[in-house]
């Protein structure tokens, strides 16, 4: 009944290079067909997407001109306020400059006090301040 398993000459046609080439390129046949198929079904929809994309670039196209013509004059006005601000920024750290240098000198001055302060103290225990 199962002689035909027995011989190994089914099992040869079946693993035969034609045989398998058959099965791989009707595989590879349907995928192609539904790729198109599926693309097919999409394209409607992706041309309606192009063509609002295309109409969103000729009006942001359209509207360049005017923008570069605006982002020239707003530099044009801008280049004086930029030396203003420079001046400033210079102005500013002067400031900063005279505010620590001060704040130096009143620490140096506190010190030097301290240390005058600290002098007399000192005499006052050593009772020399009569002599003074």
């Amino acid at each position: 009944m199962f002689d035909f398993l027995q011989r190994r000459e089914v099992l040869d046609i079946i693993l035969s290079s034609k045989v398998v080439f058959s099965a791989v390129f009707t595989l590879a046949l349907f995928i192609v067909v539904h790729s198109v198929l599926m693309f097919m079904r999409q394209s409607g929809e992706l041309y309606t997407r192009l063509a609002q994309i295309d109409a969103d670039l000729n009006v942001l196209h359209a509207s360049i001109p005017g923008k570069l013509e605006r982002i020239t004059q707003l530099r044009r006005d801008l280049e004086p306020l930029q030396a203003d601000f420079r001046q400033i920024q210079a102005y500013y750290s002067r400031l900063q400059h005279l505010e620590r240098t001060s704040m130096e000198q009143e620490v140096e001055a506190e010190r030097e006090e301290e240390a005058e302060k600290d002098k007399r103290i000192q005499h006052q225990k050593l009772g020399l301040d009569r002599f003074i």
